[in-house]
């Protein structure tokens, strides 16, 4: 029997209309590096840090990792802006998909190369927080 049933957020669980891209790419660009579409594919899944460093280098810009830590804010930041413009929504039949599977005694756990402070108010702009009273999901 499944006991456990995990999925990723952005993309799979959630559209985010392309917010992370976006928000990875333009704080990429504020370090004066370009960044190729096929680059930038190539890195999304990636620790976002890591994919900095990488997409400032293949764009010309060698940083170190203070600068690429201080570029990882500036995402974190670009990403709470889009995210408050843009509310993300669920993927169609996702959310019924939870609620079979939490019926059917399957707790749900989502996943996330984010922090903290980005995953809490994307779920709570989602109303799957804990708080909310529709935890479909752990988020601790």
């Amino acid at each position: 029997m499944i006991r456990l049933a995990a999925f990723d957020i952005a993309g799979t669980t959630v559209d985010d209309g392309g917010a992370v891209y976006d928000a990875l790419r333009r704080c990429v660009e504020e370090l004066g590096a370009g960044v190729a579409d096929a680059d930038l594919a190539q890195w999304m899944g990636t620790d976002k840090v890591t994919a900095i460093e990488n997409l400032a280098r293949l764009g010309g810009v060698d940083v170190d990792r203070a600068a690429a830590l201080t570029a990882f804010a500036r995402f974190q930041e670009i990403l709470a802006d889009e995210y408050r413009s843009r509310p993300p929504r669920p993927i169609p039949g996702t959310e019924e998909l939870f609620a079979r599977l939490r019926a059917a005694g399957v707790e749900v756990a989502l996943t996330t190369g984010f922090d903290r402070t980005v995953v809490d108010p994307l779920l709570r702009s989602l109303g799957w927080s804990e708080r909310e009273g529709r935890a479909w999901c752990s988020t601790r």
